[in-house]
């Protein structure tokens, strides 16, 4: 595991968040496409790194989009219950998240 890189991921991801909404499905593209790390397992690995350093700034927040109104809902969880939910959810899919699966982070404010 390359700390440096899981770092740069955490930057890119709270500075996007703080201006936007920023799909989880991001964190393991990051590895992917600009890392180059081809085993899935790896970059589960290092996307969970950088999500549960996500979920311990006070700034942003995770949640989902009601489907039809676009209306934005935070999850009211501990880091720790968010991070587990993010963890079942990523399992009930089979697969990497894909764009809208699961959450996004964005500015609490």
């Amino acid at each position: 595991m390359n700390m440096d890189r899981i770092e740069q991921v955490v930057g890119e991801i709270y500075n996007e968040a703080l201006e936007d909404y920023v799909g989880l499905w991001t964190i393991p593209w990051h590895f992917r496409e600009m890392f180059g790390v081809g085993d899935e397992q790896a970059r589960r690995s290092e996307s969970f790194k950088v999500i549960e350093r996500l979920l311990r700034f006070p700034d942003i927040g995770i949640g989902q989009f009601r489907d039809k109104d676009l209306v934005f809902d935070f999850w009211n969880l501990s880091p720790l219950d968010a991070l587990n939910k993010i963890a079942i959810e990523w399992n009930a899919l089979g697969h990497e998240p894909d764009i809208a699966d699961i959450g996004w982070f964005t500015s609490k404010d």
